[in-house]
């Protein structure tokens, strides 16, 4: 059963990657999204920085949010290497266009910087 709350949207914990990004998609579109459980979380879309990152990390190729997401757990450069599959030059283009695309200064560990930041609004999204 969905409890009633203040909230655009409601998820469960166990809720898989896919649900939460279609939570996120549904609440930025203004729209209400409620998954059908007990227990429940509440994202709200008061928060207009909160919905502009959102839709700068949406814009990431997959690759690229595989190295964000790789970032965000603590990952070093090499692991992220091993993951992937790629060269050392491959993850520094990433890591660039991810900067640009999330509209980062272009200054050394702005993108970890960012990362720390906004820690919560990831775990949400890479959960």
């Amino acid at each position: 059963a969905v409890k009633k709350s203040k909230g655009d949207g409601h998820l469960s914990k166990t809720d898989n990657t896919e649900t939460i990004k279609s939570c996120l998609n549904h609440i930025i579109y203004k729209k209400s999204f409620f998954t059908s459980v007990d227990k429940c979380s509440t994202i709200t879309s008061s928060n207009t920085e909160y919905n502009r990152i959102i839709n700068l990390i949406s814009s990431l190729t997959n690759t690229e949010e595989k190295v964000l997401k790789y970032l965000h757990q603590g990952n070093s450069t090499d692991e992220i290497i091993d993951k992937l599959f790629i060269s050392q030059k491959s993850l520094h283009n990433y890591r660039s266009r991810i900067c640009k695309k999330l509209e980062l200064p272009s200054q050394k560990n702005s993108l970890l910087q960012w990362i720390y930041k906004n820690k919560e609004i990831l775990k949400i999204f890479f959960t």
